[in-house]
This record gives structure tokens, sequence and C-alpha cells, in this order.
């Protein structure tokens, strides 16, 4: 299980599909999750030591609620990449930048070719 603290407004990725947002923090022993999948977006409120089911085999458990932090419990299989949506984000963003790069790099090979044909 991967324990990630989140504050209110704060998203857990779990795979490319589905996200975890923290709404809110009830008392001092629950949390209002919000949890987008590709089937469904819902709004639970789950209590300290509850476990939702996010889909088949993807759980999220209440493992600490704390003012407006929540320690969140993920179990997914090895297959699932788990991250905190600020590392998610920047993880995207290097891959497009990266793809770019390829690009134009093959672009500039391929130009560079075609000249040396031409000469």
């Amino acid at each position: 299980m991967l324990i990630l603290t989140r504050r209110i407004k704060e998203v857990i990725r779990i795979g490319d599909e589905i996200k975890v947002t923290v709404l809110k923090t009830v008392y001092k022993n629950k949390a209002c999750l919000r949890i987008d999948t590709p089937k469904e977006v819902r709004v639970v409120t789950i209590e300290l030591g509850g476990i939702v089911n996010v889909v088949e085999s993807v759980t999220v458990k209440a493992v600490k609620v704390q003012g407006n932090y929540v320690k969140l419990g993920i179990d997914a299989p090895g297959e699932i990449e788990v991250y905190r949506e600020e590392i998610y984000s920047q993880m995207k963003l290097d891959q497009a930048a990266s793809a770019v790069k390829n690009t134009k790099e093959t672009i500039i090979t391929n130009h560079r070719r075609k000249s040396k044909v031409s000469a």
C-alpha cells in the first residue's frame, strides 16, 4: 500500500485515467473525496480506516485525517502507477517536450540527408 498525504483540493493520479481529489475534511475522522474514473465521477465521504473501491483491484483507504491534510493509502496492482498530481503533470510536460525535441531532430536529420543526396 502506497501512502500519500494530500491537502484539500490536491489530487492523486492512479494510472492515466483515475483522479482522486480531496474535497474537504470532516471533523477529525472523515474526508470527502471526488473520484473520477472513465465510467463515472462520484463524491464519497470516507471515515478513518474506511476503504473505497475505486475500480476493480484499486482501493483507497483513509489512513489519517488531520486539519486540512489527509493521508490516503492506495492499493493497486504493480503495473498501475500512482502519482501526486504535480509529479504526474510535470512528467507529461517532460514527455511532450521530449517528443517535440525528437520530432525536430528527425526533421533536421532528414533535411540533411536530402541535402547530401541532392549535392
